[in-house]
This record gives C-alpha cells, structure tokens and sequence, in this order.
C-alpha cells in the first residue's frame, strides 16, 4: 500500500487519480531544472566573462588574441560547470574544486595575455599605457604628499 500511495496523487477537486511513471520522471528533471536555473543565477558572473571572452574573440577575428579570447571563454565555461557539479555534491570534492580555480585563473591569465598582444599589435597602445601609468603615478605621489603634509600638521598642533 505504501508504494501505491506514491503513485497516486489528488487533483485540485481533491480527487484521486493515478499519476504515471512518466510524470514521476518528469517531476524528478523538473527539480533538477529548478536547482540548475538557480545555480546558473548564482554563476551569472562567470558567464558574463565567458561571454565578453567570445564577443572580443569575434571582434579580433584573424589575429592570435582571438584564438586567446575564445580560449578564455572556454575556460570560464568550465569554471562554470566545475562550480555547477560541486553544488551538486553533498560534500566538497577537492578534485572539482581545484578543476573551478584553475580554469578560473586560467581564463583570467588567458584574458591578460589578450591585452598584452592587443597593446602590442596597436602602435600608440604602448605609448598610451605608458603615459597613463605615469599619469597614475603621478596621482598617488600628490595622494601620499598631501597625506603627509596632513599629518604633519596634525602633530604640529
């Protein structure tokens, strides 16, 4: 009697009719849905990396940083997935957890490299970059000054 019970459900009349196999089943990948819908939401950034990854990959196309771009793309995906399957275990496996941070910063480095070969491959790149580093250094010695200066006069006081 207890193994009928769970295959017999009440419609909404409070009648009760017999549910199929097949809707059991189908229950049963609906929840999996459920759980990876929300699992995606909570990897949103991930896939917005993985996306921007494929979108300079297509505006670089013929060049090696759009191999490099597309590459990191594939990698943050994989970050996505490791992330996704650990969710899914009831323990931490550190197999999926050390598969997450090394396609994780591996995209990332992969994303590096793209900017170096974009700066290299742009004549002025190099000379902006260097210019705008001063211009950073530049900012934070005026920053340390004035806090000195400040602290300066606090003492003096």
């Amino acid at each position: 009697m207890e193994g009928r019970r769970d295959q017999v459900a009440e419609t909404q009349g409070g009648e009760i009719r017999e549910t199929a196999p097949l809707a059991l089943g189908l229950a049963r990948y609906n929840r999996v849905r459920i759980i990876l819908r929300d699992g995606l939401k909570d990897h949103q950034p991930f896939l917005l990396l993985a996306s921007l990854s494929f979108v300079i990959a297509s505006f670089l196309q013929g060049s090696s940083a759009a191999g490099l771009a597309a590459l990191a793309s594939v990698y943050f995906l994989g970050a996505v997935e490791f992330s996704i399957a650990q969710d899914f275990e009831r323990i931490p496996n550190l197999v999926l957890i050390v598969l997450f941070y090394s396609s994780a910063a591996s995209g990332f480095i992969l994303l590096l490299f793209v900017g170096f070969v974009i700066i290299v491959a742009v004549p002025g790149a190099a000379i902006g970059l260097v210019l705008a580093g001063s211009l950073g250094v530049f900012m934070l010695a005026v920053v340390f000054f004035f806090e000195a200066l400040r602290r300066f006069r606090l003492r003096m006081a």
